[in-house]
Protein backbone atom coordinates (compact mmCIF):
# COMPACT_ATOMS: atom_id res chain seq x y z
CA UNK A 1 0.00 0.00 0.00
CA UNK A 2 1.60 3.64 -1.06
CA UNK A 3 1.29 6.44 1.24
CA UNK A 4 -0.48 8.92 0.57
CA UNK A 5 2.59 11.22 0.06
CA UNK A 6 4.29 8.91 -2.05
CA UNK A 7 4.11 9.81 -6.06
CA UNK A 8 2.06 7.41 -7.78
CA UNK A 9 3.47 4.88 -9.95
CA UNK A 10 3.54 5.12 -13.51
CA UNK A 11 0.58 2.55 -14.13
CA UNK A 12 -1.57 4.35 -11.98
CA UNK A 13 -0.79 7.79 -13.57
CA UNK A 14 -1.44 5.71 -16.96
CA UNK A 15 -4.53 4.55 -15.43
CA UNK A 16 -5.43 7.92 -14.18
CA UNK A 17 -5.20 9.54 -17.91
CA UNK A 18 -7.16 7.04 -19.60
CA UNK A 19 -10.16 7.53 -17.05
CA UNK A 20 -9.70 11.73 -17.85
CA UNK A 21 -9.94 10.59 -21.97
CA UNK A 22 -12.53 8.19 -21.30
CA UNK A 23 -14.26 11.60 -18.93
CA UNK A 24 -13.08 14.04 -22.12
CA UNK A 25 -14.75 11.53 -24.21
CA UNK A 26 -18.18 11.26 -22.47
CA UNK A 27 -18.08 15.09 -22.06
CA UNK A 28 -18.02 15.70 -25.54
CA UNK A 29 -20.72 13.56 -25.84
CA UNK A 30 -23.14 14.85 -24.10
CA UNK A 31 -22.35 18.36 -25.58
CA UNK A 32 -23.21 16.46 -29.05
CA UNK A 33 -26.40 15.42 -28.36
CA UNK A 34 -27.14 18.77 -26.59
CA UNK A 35 -26.99 17.89 -22.91
CA UNK A 36 -26.08 20.26 -20.09
CA UNK A 37 -23.74 22.56 -22.75
CA UNK A 38 -22.02 24.70 -20.13
CA UNK A 39 -21.32 22.39 -17.70
CA UNK A 40 -19.90 19.79 -20.06
CA UNK A 41 -17.70 21.87 -21.80
CA UNK A 42 -16.42 23.37 -18.33
CA UNK A 43 -15.58 19.47 -17.83
CA UNK A 44 -13.96 18.75 -20.54
CA UNK A 45 -11.85 22.03 -20.22
CA UNK A 46 -11.20 20.83 -16.74
CA UNK A 47 -10.05 17.38 -17.92
CA UNK A 48 -7.98 18.41 -20.93
CA UNK A 49 -6.14 20.38 -18.12
CA UNK A 50 -6.05 18.00 -15.82
CA UNK A 51 -4.31 15.39 -18.73
CA UNK A 52 -1.55 17.65 -19.55
CA UNK A 53 -0.52 18.42 -15.83
CA UNK A 54 0.35 14.55 -16.12
CA UNK A 55 2.49 14.25 -19.11
CA UNK A 56 5.76 16.33 -20.24
CA UNK A 57 5.05 19.08 -22.40
CA UNK A 58 5.71 19.12 -26.12
CA UNK A 59 4.45 21.27 -29.02
CA UNK A 60 2.18 18.59 -30.26
CA UNK A 61 0.20 18.54 -27.13
CA UNK A 62 -1.11 22.83 -26.44
CA UNK A 63 -2.19 22.53 -30.29
CA UNK A 64 -4.56 19.56 -29.58
CA UNK A 65 -5.80 20.66 -26.66
CA UNK A 66 -6.71 23.87 -28.23
CA UNK A 67 -8.28 22.36 -31.38
CA UNK A 68 -10.05 19.82 -28.98
CA UNK A 69 -11.42 22.76 -27.05
CA UNK A 70 -12.55 24.99 -29.67
CA UNK A 71 -14.60 22.41 -31.68
CA UNK A 72 -15.99 21.48 -28.93
CA UNK A 73 -17.00 24.77 -27.92
CA UNK A 74 -18.18 25.85 -31.23
CA UNK A 75 -20.51 22.40 -31.10
CA UNK A 76 -22.03 24.03 -27.62
CA UNK A 77 -22.56 27.23 -29.39
CA UNK A 78 -24.31 25.81 -32.13
CA UNK A 79 -26.09 23.34 -30.56
CA UNK A 80 -27.61 26.39 -27.88
CA UNK A 81 -28.21 28.37 -31.12
CA UNK A 82 -30.74 25.44 -32.31
CA UNK A 83 -32.21 24.84 -29.41
CA UNK A 84 -33.45 28.54 -29.11
CA UNK A 85 -34.14 28.67 -33.10
CA UNK A 86 -35.97 25.06 -33.02
CA UNK A 87 -35.92 23.41 -29.98
CA UNK A 88 -34.24 20.76 -30.91
CA UNK A 89 -30.67 19.98 -30.74
CA UNK A 90 -28.89 19.73 -33.89
CA UNK A 91 -25.46 19.88 -34.79
CA UNK A 92 -24.22 19.80 -38.36
CA UNK A 93 -22.34 16.29 -39.43
CA UNK A 94 -19.35 18.12 -40.45
CA UNK A 95 -18.63 19.89 -37.20
CA UNK A 96 -19.08 16.61 -35.34
CA UNK A 97 -16.70 14.93 -37.25
CA UNK A 98 -14.35 17.76 -37.11
CA UNK A 99 -14.84 17.25 -32.74
CA UNK A 100 -14.43 13.54 -33.72
CA UNK A 101 -11.37 13.98 -35.45
CA UNK A 102 -10.08 16.55 -32.65
CA UNK A 103 -10.70 14.21 -29.83
CA UNK A 104 -8.75 11.15 -31.89
CA UNK A 105 -5.51 13.61 -32.24
CA UNK A 106 -5.37 14.41 -28.69
CA UNK A 107 -5.49 10.71 -27.86
CA UNK A 108 -2.89 10.35 -29.94
CA UNK A 109 -0.52 12.75 -28.94
CA UNK A 110 -1.11 12.85 -25.05
CA UNK A 111 -0.56 9.00 -25.28
CA UNK A 112 2.37 9.44 -27.20
CA UNK A 113 3.63 11.99 -24.34
CA UNK A 114 5.58 10.52 -21.77
CA UNK A 115 4.19 11.04 -18.02
CA UNK A 116 5.46 13.43 -15.51
CA UNK A 117 7.06 10.92 -13.17
CA UNK A 118 8.65 12.31 -9.47
CA UNK A 119 12.65 11.25 -9.16
CA UNK A 120 11.12 8.16 -6.86
CA UNK A 121 8.76 7.09 -8.72
CA UNK A 122 9.65 3.45 -9.86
Amino acid sequence: MTSVLEPPSRERQEAELHANLCFIARALRRIEAGENLEPELRNLRTFILTCLEGVSPNERLPRAADDLYRLASELAYEQEREILLDEEPYVSPTRLEAAEAALARFQAVLLNADPVLNSSTQ
